[in-house]
């Protein structure tokens, strides 16, 4: 079967259906995920302010200040009041740290962002380099030796990897801080945690895709006539391999945008991942919808970003 790549181009007129239809889909995702966890924790037998405040305020006290913030309205009503409030950017306050929901989020968000852009640029330097290496070396001792790497980096869990990096590259060998936020030193350790562990990932899909496609016809179509071996590779076989990589990337940033827990809990990154994971603990449920809310928002936002790359890497994406 032949896999030469049509000419076609998204038409003008259907781009708009294309971008709309994508669009309901993921708006309806978001309402879904928010709905189900918003459901899911208020039918806990429990209260956000007696968790948090219990112990240090007086019944009446308690009583006054869920009547003010409407903890005490039946759950349809509080479903409405949550999405009344964020049509009006609130996303209700937090008495776990005594702070807006919005605001705390928006405090960290860049430090979340700056971890989930330099482990994924990370991941894909080492994955795509080894996923490289191992097709070009197929068959070979080097490519049974990368393999083997990646799969012992496959088995290894973000935490494990995190504290192997601490105990090497902070006690061992003191070159990066071991914790904290604000230089590009506090970086390495936790971006190389998710570089490592995901890195593995993408070097195994991307490896058996170009071995795949390297004996595709239309690869050796291109090499009898001529073309250079690097020509192919770069032009047909790594561009026709790449879309499950751009697919995985794209579930990854946006799972990295939400918050990387295992990560930012050992290395005391300032994330909203460890936002979540104290809102989890304190029982601090406005936080707890908030940060759900966020982190659908970023994987539904990059995967509609994915979306509309597909049809530059493969234009018959567009007619699906």
């Amino acid at each position: 079967m032949t896999l030469t790549r049509p000419r076609a181009v998204v038409p003008a007129s259907g781009f708009p259906r294309f971008l709309a239809g994508r669009l309901v889909w993921l708006l309806a995702a978001v309402v879904v995920v928010v709905s189900a966890t918003f459901v899911l924790i208020y039918v806990i037998p429990a209260d956000p302010v007696s968790a948090v405040l219990g112990g240090r305020i007086q019944a009446d006290q308690i009583e006054a200040i869920k009547a003010r913030y409407g903890f005490d309205l039946p759950i349809w009503q509080q479903y409405l009041r949550f999405w009344g409030g964020l049509f009006r950017g609130d996303l209700g306050f937090s008495f776990a740290t005594q702070q807006d929901v919005g605001q705390a989020i928006a405090a960290r968000a860049g430090a979340t962002a700056a971890l989930a852009v330099a482990g994924l640029l990370l991941s894909l330097l080492i994955g795509v380099g080894t996923g490289v290496f191992a097709a070009l070396m197929r068959g070979t001792w080097k490519d049974r030796a990368a393999m083997g790497t990646v799969v012992l980096g496959m088995g290894v869990p973000p935490f494990l990897m995190g504290l192997v990096l601490v105990f090497v590259f902070a006690y061992l060998l003191p070159v990066f801080p071991v914790s904290g936020y604000g230089s590009a030193a506090h970086l390495v350790l936790p971006a190389l945690t998710i570089g490592l562990t995901g890195g593995a990932y993408y070097a195994r899909l991307l490896r058996g895709r170009l071995v795949e496609v390297m004996d595709a016809d239309f690869v050796r179509a291109s090499r009898s006539r001529g073309m250079r071996e690097s020509a192919v590779f770069v032009r047909h076989t790594l561009r026709n391999s790449f879309l499950p990589v751009l697919t995985w990337m794209g579930m990854d940033l946006g799972y990295f945008l939400s918050g990387v827990i295992a990560v930012e809990a050992i290395f005391a990154w300032p994330g909203i991942g460890t936002l979540a994971y104290r809102a989890i603990t304190d029982y601090d449920t406005p936080m707890i919808v908030g940060t759900v809310l966020v982190s659908a928002v970023a994987i539904v936002t990059v995967n509609l970003i994915i979306d509309l790359v597909y049809p530059l890497l493969d234009p018959r994406m567009a007619h699906r």
